[in-house]
């Protein structure tokens, strides 16, 4: 999994604050080390003591990124637990500062649950416009600092606060501070129960002018904790996959599909999140992974057979083959018959035997054709002539197909 903490501060404006970054350690022994690699690119190693890693650190405003790997001494190569935290640093902002916002909050009319999700962002646009551009930076600071350290007990304050940094995010004093609006929203975004705030949160995240590079690491995140059935809850995994695929630079998609597995592992309603992310990355390695809980569990058998079909995953064909019973509807039929699977036609037939419907008649003996076999015609009509009438008629007429 991908541990990502978000530690959240403010200092001077201007200025810098000291700051301690602990890490807990599972399991911390003398034998552990730390190897960190520091928001200015350093790398340090040092022991862990008393079960914890502290590492001390100074800046101003901004996201600080610091990642741990913690590391056997005798074996650095092996690493046993790795974390990284982002720490975000934000100006205090003066009485003006939040007097404007405070009073563009006011005149914003949306309110929660949100009647018109269009209107209340349109109103939230028109405030935002109506900030300084210039001190649009330290405005987007201040609504961030009341999000994170004040809080409110208020939906409706906290929708109009996060509507307005999501306008406020595209002025073009806000272009530095982007970077902190991702790393917070995200945080919060990561521990949202409300359905509609964690909508707004997430479009925030999606929207927010960035390059995929700034992005795909929260995504990723966000993707190792998402249930895999969230009961009507948004974002799931299935918007933040797509979200995945777009943002993930070819050099991190391995670590995308290695978390997409961990999950896998945990949760079989997964498998249809991870097999997306194979097609879309066109990676064929993990098919074996995906055949694996298929024998377990049908549920998404459709999704995993249409992807041994693109990518022509043969290797898997007696194991399908001994599926069959099983699976019900056309996708594993279409499967063993676009690989002319021969030892799957008996089976076939026998369900054919046994189906009284006409588009699974039809289905069954369109797909047949597929092997091209001359010498099925004959079968097929012996089992016309042992049918009901508009069964045998049914098979027939598919039978033209083949011309």
């Amino acid at each position: 999994m991908v541990d990502l903490q978000t530690l959240v501060a403010t200092s001077p404006p201007g200025g810098s604050i000291d700051y301690r970054i602990d890490i807990p350690v599972a399991g911390g022994s003398p034998d552990l080390e730390v190897r960190a690699t520091l928001p200015d690119g350093t790398t340090i190693r040092q022991p862990i003591a008393d079960g914890a890693v502290r590492l001390e650190q100074s800046h101003g405003q901004g996201v600080w990124r610091t990642v741990a790997d913690i590391v056997a001494a005798a074996d650095e190569s092996t690493v046993l637990q790795s974390v990284t935290v982002d720490t975000v640093i934000l100006d205090e902002s003066d009485e003006g500062v939040r007097d404007a916002v405070g009073a563009a909050l006011g005149l914003m009319t949306a309110s929660y649950p949100a009647p018109n999700a269009a209107l209340n962002e349109g109103n939230a646009r028109d405030k935002a416009l109506g900030l300084s551009r210039e001190l649009a930076g330290v405005e987007v600071s201040e609504i961030l600092r009341q999000l994170v350290f004040e809080g409110t007990s208020d939906p409706t304050i906290r929708l109009r606060q996060l509507l307005l940094l999501k306008e406020c995010s595209n002025l073009p004093g806000a272009k530095p501070l982007r970077p902190l609006i991702l790393a917070v929203i995200s945080s919060l975004l990561g521990t949202e129960k409300d359905r509609y705030f964690a909508t707004v949160e997430f479009g925030i995240i999606v929207s927010i002018p960035l390059p995929p590079a700034h992005k795909w690491f929260y995504f990723l995140h966000l993707f190792g904790k998402i249930e895999s059935r969230p009961l009507g809850t948004h974002p799931g995994p299935a918007e933040v996959a797509e979200q995945l695929t777009r943002m993930t630079p070819p050099e991190y998609r391995s670590l995308v599909l290695q978390v997409a597995e961990e999950r896998l592992e945990l949760d079989t309603g997964f498998v249809r999140h991870l097999g997306n992310l194979y097609k879309r990355f066109s990676y064929r390695g993990g098919l074996a992974k995906l055949l694996d809980v298929l024998e377990v569990d049908q549920s998404n058998h459709w999704l995993i057979f249409d992807l041994f079909l693109t990518f022509d995953y043969r290797e898997a064909t007696e194991r399908v083959r001994a599926l069959f019973p099983f699976c019900a509807g056309d996708h594993i039929l279409n499967l063993l018959c676009s690989w002319k699977d021969v030892a799957s036609v008996p089976l076939i037939f026998d369900r054919l035997e046994g189906v009284y419907n006409e588009p699974e008649v039809r289905g069954i003996v369109a797909r047949l054709g597929l092997f091209g076999d001359p010498s099925l015609v004959s079968r097929l009509d012996d089992v016309a002539s042992r049918s009901p009438a508009n069964k045998a008629a049914w098979i027939r007429a598919a039978l033209k197909t083949w011309q």
